[in-house]
């Protein structure tokens, strides 16, 4: 309760002090989401939220261009949302933000420095979207505490069928959700200059993808 960060906050260094306990509710577990970049900037193209450009250019929307081409991005975080323990950090490009990201996750960057570092998962969107089952079993094969029942017996996993946004359940279903994703529009498929600055930037990264053992775009 008393760590009220920002749900996209880039792992740039070590959260505030307190972040390895919740209060009166046990240690801390962490599961950070993440998603394959050419999906992931493909998804900001169709809404980009708090990323932009410094110069706050216009983002035109389904066009990855500004994201490459209009000079260093940043994350215009609204305090409302919670506390950016990273302000004011520019990136050259939204793939660079993304390197950011990964490296940070990968590096263990929230909890450098403190005296106890719990434990962290880190799991792909797609995977949770695609394979929710898989993604239980071998969180729970790693030691993810589960719900009970009133006998104290782990609940059966049950597949979520809808969606919830801002805590409230939505009408879109998890199957829409999939058929979203396969239907997402690739601006990259449009924009060969943008792809070829997307692959410079990640070419000295090449690690990252072999640890998370995907190929690059």
């Amino acid at each position: 309760e008393d760590l009220k960060v920002w749900k996209h906050t880039v792992p740039l260094g070590p959260l505030p002090a307190g972040a390895s306990k919740t209060r009166d509710q046990g240690p801390l577990i962490c599961i950070f989401v993440w998603r394959e970049i050419r999906s992931w900037l493909s998804s900001l193209a169709a809404h980009p939220y708090e990323l932009k450009t410094v110069k706050k250019q216009h983002r035109r929307q389904h066009k990855v261009w500004w994201m490459f081409h209009s000079g260093p991005v940043m994350l215009d975080v609204d305090a409302s949302w919670g506390k950016n323990p990273f302000p004011n950090r520019k990136w050259k490009n939204a793939a660079a933000l993304w390197v950011s990201y990964m490296r940070g996750y990968l590096e263990g960057k929230f909890f450098e420095g403190h005296c106890y570092c719990p434990p962290c998962f880190l799991v792909s969107h797609e995977e949770i979207v695609n394979k929710p089952r898989e993604i239980y079993e071998a969180l729970k094969h790693c030691g993810l505490p589960l719900k009970t029942d009133e006998h104290g017996l782990p609940l059966e996993f049950e597949p979520i069928t809808a969606s919830v946004h801002g805590g409230v359940e939505s009408n879109e279903t998890i199957d829409d959700i999939r058929a979203r994703m396969r239907s997402t529009h690739d601006p990259f498929t449009e924009d060969e200059d943008s792809l070829e600055a997307m692959r410079r930037t990640l070419r000295p990264h090449k690690d990252i993808f072999a640890e998370l053992k995907i190929d690059m775009p």
